[in-house]
């Protein structure tokens, strides 16, 4: 239950403490949008895009983004003018595993949490976080640009980095050579059940480079002796395996399948990566 704990820790819950976990599908008074329960979704194909509200009642920052957020007759007009059906992802205590389940299937790591997912059923990078409409149209938005271009490679600042349950890969490349130092195959890979596969599992930092002196420092800190690097690490730190230039780099997906499992992490085998 490592992740649920994690997520009382975000919340605030305190050790010890006696609390009374309640389902909450129905929108509160103040909700402009009216939430599907999950339960009550089918299999895909669906009619609209979904939009996933990961919450629960005894987390604070769910509370106020369904008071003040979801409350906000702007992110109501968001919601009409995208076309989404709006369904709520409730923690329960009669079913905490389920909850657990769906947390992993669709990459989430903290809540509150939103996720959109696609008609045919893909599930688009999730959004963490306290938010305003202004900020889910955003979110939304690079959420699905990510989705659109393949891998997304984020910022090494990324408050992502703090709060992944899933294991890390980082990309040590200057930025002028993006496009070409790395093997098309991980950056612009066109095959979705690669890009799929490879986002629903991990998530990547992208530590291009813009200057000598900063990469001398990159250099030295992660002991880099060949572009591109990739350097695969376990969720919360601890490097595990690292591929050193084009032909480690291009094999990589397999391997890393191969390391993961002899640590008892198990992930389907990656598919066909053109």
């Amino acid at each position: 239950m490592r992740i649920v704990t994690g997520l009382l820790l975000l919340c605030g819950l305190t050790a010890g403490g006696e609390i009374v976990l309640r389902w909450r599908d129905a929108p509160l008074p103040t909700e402009a949008v009216k939430w599907v329960p999950f339960d009550d979704v089918g299999p895909p194909p669906y009619s609209r895009p979904l939009l996933l509200d990961f919450s629960a009642d005894w987390c604070d920052p769910c509370v106020r983004m369904a008071i003040n957020t979801f409350g906000d007759p702007q992110f109501a007009e968001l919601v009409r003018r995208l076309d989404l059906e709006p369904v709520r992802i409730s923690y329960t205590s009669r079913d905490p595993l389920k909850f657990q389940q769906l947390l992993e299937k669709f990459g989430v790591a903290a809540i509150p949490a939103l996720v959109v997912v696609t008609k045919d059923g893909r599930s688009l990078p999730a959004v963490s976080g306290e938010m305003n409409a202004a900020d889910i149209e955003y979110s939304i938005s690079q959420s699905a640009r990510r989705a659109q271009k393949g891998i997304y490679w984020s910022d090494p600042a990324s408050t992502l980095l703090k709060t992944t349950a899933r294991p890390v890969i980082r990309s040590f490349n200057k930025w002028f050579l993006v496009d070409t130092s790395l093997p098309r195959d991980w950056r612009w890979s066109t095959n979705k059940a690669f890009v799929t596969w490879a986002n629903q599992n991990f998530e990547f930092v992208d530590d291009a480079f813009k200057s000598r002196v900063e990469g001398a420092g990159y250099y030295r800190q992660f002991k880099i002796h060949a572009l591109p690097t990739l350097i695969v690490s376990l969720p919360g730190g601890g490097e595990i395996a690292r591929f050193e230039g084009p032909t480690e780099v291009r094999g990589a997906p397999q391997k890393i399948v191969e390391i993961l499992a002899r640590r008892g992490i198990t992930l389907e085998a990656p598919p066909a990566e053109r």
